[in-house]
């Protein structure tokens, strides 16, 4: 296992995050939901008389940058990677960015990511589904400048069609139990093959919070080895902040981590891909202690689900020994 804790602190105070105990938004999932509805929000600028707003491409840019982080965030699982979807959400992003992004390479850098997420991952959404069938009626619609020109009216409808089939899938998936379920904990998570302690904080806090910890806002000034005598390699990373840029950030996690007004299983923002955290909180130094790791009463607790959930975790799972070690580097006595 290799894992990397994201703490971030003001010199008075540290942030501090609160855990659900289930999810079904992680970047497995949301990758496809959020690269579909990028490919929806190009075509609707692409279909626009006049193109898109400021507030238009800022969505795309939002959308395409949550895609690319959340089908990277799935090969730190173990579980499989997505380099093609990647490559091409990469080239769409880039596209996005420039001074005068043209809406037809974006299109279709974005299909081809569509196409090689269904490619690459058969199971999302899985074989034979409806989706999948609108994506091949969408490459239809969207051919290789060789083979003929592009309908971008039909191919709104069917992108359109694409995400509520998308987003119907993923609200339907089972619920899995979020690791630390319910309690106050730190940002963090797995570490992608040899990728740097800090870097991978800066994506971890990213993921889970929609924050990117660039160096304008933290710096970075502590790394830590945990428990060094046991298995596999876990690390803390610290970064300091201003007062006022830590209020700001607990801020603007609390907002970006609430669920969305159309789905209650996803969060509000895009930029949040690993819907781990139900809310944020802010600690003084010398109380780091009797919070960190500590359960508080969750909601859901006490339903049949959320109980059968906690009940079934795996041994140890929810019970975070090694936080008294982060919290003694943290908030030394």
């Amino acid at each position: 296992m290799n894992q990397v804790y994201v703490a971030v602190w003001d010199g008075a105070h540290y942030l501090v995050v609160r855990k659900r105990v289930l999810n079904s938004w992680w970047g497995s999932n949301s990758v496809v939901v959020l690269s579909a509805e990028a490919m929806a929000a190009v075509l609707a600028i692409r279909n626009a008389s006049g193109g898109g707003t400021e507030q238009d491409w800022d969505l795309v840019k939002k959308l395409l940058s949550g895609a690319w982080r959340a089908a990277g965030s799935v090969a730190y699982r173990g579980e499989r990677t997505l380099p093609r979807t990647m490559d091409a959400l990469d080239r769409a992003l880039e596209s996005a960015e420039r001074a005068h992004p043209q809406t037809d390479d974006i299109a279709m850098e974005t299909l081809a990511a569509l196409q090689s997420l269904f490619r690459e991952d058969a199971r999302t959404p899985p074989p034979f589904s409806a989706a999948r069938t609108t994506l091949r009626e969408l490459s239809i619609a969207l051919p290789p400048p060789t083979r003929g020109a592009p309908n971008w009216a039909a191919a709104l409808i069917l992108a359109q069609r694409l995400v509520a089939e998308v987003g119907a899938w993923s609200d339907g998936l089972p619920p899995a139990l979020v690791n630390q379920a319910g309690q106050w904990a730190l940002p963090g998570g797995g570490r992608l093959n040899n990728e740097r302690k800090e870097r991978a904080a800066r994506r971890e806090f990213e993921e889970e919070l929609g924050i990117w910890l660039g160096q304008g806002r933290a710096a970075c000034d502590l790394r830590a080895r945990l428990f060094p005598d046991g298995g596999g390699s876990f690390s803390l990373v610290r970064f300091r902040t201003t007062a006022e840029e830590l209020l700001r950030m607990a801020q603007e996690a609390e907002n970006n981590v609430q669920a969305s007004a159309s789905s209650p299983v996803r969060p509000q923002s895009c930029l949040v891909t690993d819907w781990e955290v139900a809310s944020i909180g802010r600690v003084p130094v010398a109380n780091l202690r009797n919070v960190l790791g500590a359960r508080v009463e969750v909601p859901g607790e006490g339903t049949l689900e959320v109980d059968e959930a906690l009940a079934s975790a795996r041994p140890g799972s929810q019970e975070i020994d090694w936080y008294r070690e982060i919290a003694a580097l943290l908030s030394p006595a």
